[in-house]
């Protein structure tokens, strides 16, 4: 519950401070554990927010000068420091800004400018989903040239990825989480059978469900010619590997089942 006295001192986030006992004053409150957040702004300065997300999570935050509006976050959930964080991301991404991590401190940027800036290489286990990084991907069988014609379309709009012949490895930019999920298709890819692999973009279905429809009519196909056919659920695509015949096959199976 919103106090209206905090509402007076605070009213440009409305950002209330509520520790585990559900008292909005923290020193008074017996410390069970860290303490939780539940942030309300409406028409915040997005500036503003930023200035109180660095004081809650600790983190030095330099904002382009391009960075400006106005945000509205209504939300009961109570959040800890790394979920104040991951919220304040979401935001940035809703307003089109990014936060890319340069040593210690973190710089709030439009999206446009990511591909020029890139991410911080890192294989951090510990980064959070949304945060920006750079990973290099190393394949040992699949051409990268090829598995970058494949995965670009499921790289994010501000993201990129290239490919490095003379060592045969994918550079992607992208959030953490879905450098993660390229990485894992890429690996899949990278199995050395000399197949070809395309993406398939599903319009008007759930590409889940014209897998399955795939896999039925396809399974049965004799001499190994089979196709292997992954999901990117997000992006409603389908990962086809195989021959270039039955590639083609199944994108005109996937035309007759894609209806509205």
């Amino acid at each position: 519950m919103i106090e209206p006295s905090l509402l007076t001192l605070r009213p440009l986030l409305a950002l209330i401070v509520v520790a585990l006992a559900q008292s909005p004053v923290r020193a008074q409150a017996p410390v069970a554990g860290p303490p939780t957040f539940v942030i309300n702004l409406r028409d915040a300065d997005i500036r503003a927010l930023s200035e109180q997300v660095s004081e809650i999570t600790g983190r030095t935050l330099i904002l382009d000068p391009a960075v400006t509006g106005l945000v509205t976050v209504i939300s009961q959930q109570p959040l800890d420091e790394e979920g104040v964080w991951e919220l304040f991301q979401s935001v940035l991404g809703v307003q089109g800004f990014a936060a890319l991590r340069s040593g210690s401190i973190w710089r709030v940027i439009p999206q446009g400018y990511v591909r020029e800036s890139g991410g911080e290489v890192s294989d951090d286990p510990d980064a959070g989903r949304l945060d920006v990084v750079t990973r290099l991907i190393q394949l040992q069988n699949f051409p990268a040239s090829t598995a970058v014609a494949a995965l670009r379309p499921l790289v994010a709009n501000f993201g990129y990825i290239e490919a490095l012949p003379e060592t045969n490895t994918l550079v992607v930019t992208d959030s953490s989480e879905n450098v993660g999920r390229i990485e894992e298709i890429a690996r899949t890819l990278d199995q050395g059978d000399g197949s070809q692999v395309s993406t398939v973009p599903v319009r008007n279905a759930d590409a889940r469900e014209i897998a399955s429809a795939l896999t039925a009519v396809l399974g049965g196909e004799s001499g190994g010619l089979s196709p292997r056919v992954a999901i990117d659920a997000r992006g409603n695509v389908l990962l086809v590997r195989g021959s270039p015949e039955m590639i083609e096959k199944v994108r005109t199976l996937v035309t007759d089942l894609d209806q509205p």
